[in-house]
């Protein structure tokens, strides 16, 4: 996360016109600062990461501006992901094979019959869903499916696993659990465009 006032003076503005970036080239690999005006801060893509955000077409593609720097989510931080407003990408650094990963469902496009429907989402919505190894990091998207966008998610009752979050955008995600029968259900609002909104309760288990 950086200052956004350090840079502005010697950004480009992005071809939607929503904010700013600015590559820089190192000797141990490249790194692209991304800034949404209004946003609050400015946000690192670097290395590998930032190679598949770019085919993806960065701020203008279907992952949208990054929310986040690089995170851990490996043991010893053999697996870094950054975080974007509608997904993320993963770089395994012990898979030397194949690129990072992509991962999307914060931001569906929906039909104009579902967008007339009141709002609603699925995934982690029934037991079974949403499972994890009690040791492993976790990242799940509850995705609207009907509903006007942009859509806004809320915890309204219950308790989420301990050290983890929900992003207004649905993705819920956390460090292990270290709880071999963990059980956890909590209920989320998501709410739409005109202010509809539908409460469903989510299931999250670790185990085995």
């Amino acid at each position: 996360m950086y200052s956004f006032l350090r840079f502005e003076t010697d950004m480009s503005v992005t071809a939607d016109g929503k904010g700013f970036w600015k590559d820089f080239h190192f000797l141990t690999g490249d790194k692209s600062i991304y800034y949404k005006q209004y946003a609050g801060d400015a946000y690192v893509v670097k290395n590998e990461i930032l190679k598949q955000y770019k085919k993806t077409g960065t701020v203008s593609g279907y992952l949208g501006f990054p929310v986040s720097d690089e995170v851990c989510m490996g043991a010893g931080c053999s697996i870094k992901t950054t975080f974007f407003e509608c997904g993320d990408i993963s770089d395994n650094l012990l898979d030397f094979i194949n690129p990072p990963t992509i991962s999307t469902g914060a931001c569906p496009s929906l039909s104009p019959q579902s967008s007339e429907a009141s709002p609603d989402f699925t995934n982690c919505t029934a037991v079974g869903n949403c499972d994890k190894r009690w040791f492993e990091y976790y990242t799940f998207y509850l995705t609207p499916t009907s509903g006007k966008a942009p859509f806004r998610f809320e915890l309204v009752g219950g308790e989420l696993p301990p050290n983890s979050v929900l992003e207004t955008n649905g993705r819920f995600r956390g460090e292990p659990t270290a709880d071999a029968n963990g059980q956890w259900q909590f209920d989320v609002k998501i709410t739409d465009f005109n202010e509809r909104s539908t409460v469903k309760t989510v299931h999250f288990r670790t185990g085995w």
